[in-house]
């Protein structure tokens, strides 16, 4: 970059009071002459002001549609967007090769790799996959509990008598039996010909599910 210089020459002769013909000392011209050169040179240079991470930031976010800054200025943009593409089509089964954490009612059974429902005695299970999720729905549906009357002779000795289905409570001279009592005592043993540890006196009859 050329830079022409502009020094008038009276300014110059006044400075260092040179008189027309009289031979100047040629020391004070030169001396005169680099600093009116420095001064001049150092008006023509601009003034650059450093500008901060924000203000950049700022000046780029008040740029619009064609002038915005392109992705491909990013460095780093193409691999995730790569990342992205790959995560949107991954399934998961399972939870992984380590698993998921496993709770039941808040109590911790392990990780497990996957989980299969089943549907127990009137429960109904239904599974349907929308919006990118998977839901499934648990239907309890109660069983009626009916009076089961058994044949065989209520005689205060026999002890053997047949249920048209499995009772889970058996009442026997007014008093309720469970299969096994808490203490662990068998009350009777059979499923639908039921053999009493004790036999009626006057009265026997179950409950269950029908």
């Amino acid at each position: 970059m050329k830079i022409k210089l502009q020094i008038k020459k009276e300014d110059f002769k006044n400075k260092l009071g040179i008189k027309d013909g009289i031979s100047p000392n040629p020391l004070p011209i030169v001396l005169e002459a680099k600093k009116m050169a420095v001064e001049e040179i150092r008006s023509l240079i601009p003034v650059f002001v450093p500008e901060t991470s924000e203000m950049v930031r700022d000046k780029l976010e008040t740029l619009k549609d064609n002038d915005r800054l392109d992705k491909s200025a990013i460095k780093g943009i193409d691999k995730l967007e790569e990342n992205i593409k790959s995560a949107r089509n991954v399934k998961i089964v399972g939870g992984g090769a380590r698993g998921f954490q496993l709770y039941v009612d808040g109590a911790k059974k392990g990780a497990v790799n996957y989980v299969n429902l089943i549907a127990g005695t009137g429960v109904a299970l239904s599974y349907n996959q929308a919006s990118g999720r998977n839901d499934i729905t648990i239907s309890a549906t109660p069983s009626p509990v009916s009076i089961l009357t058994p044949t065989g002779t209520v005689d205060g000795s026999n002890q053997t008598f047949v249920f048209s289905s499995a009772p889970q409570i058996i009442i026997v001279d007014g008093r309720p039996m469970q299969q096994t009592s808490s203490n662990g005592e068998t009350n009777w043993t059979g499923t639908t010909t039921i053999v009493l540890a004790l036999a009626p006196n006057s009265d026997i009859y179950g409950l269950g599910i029908s």
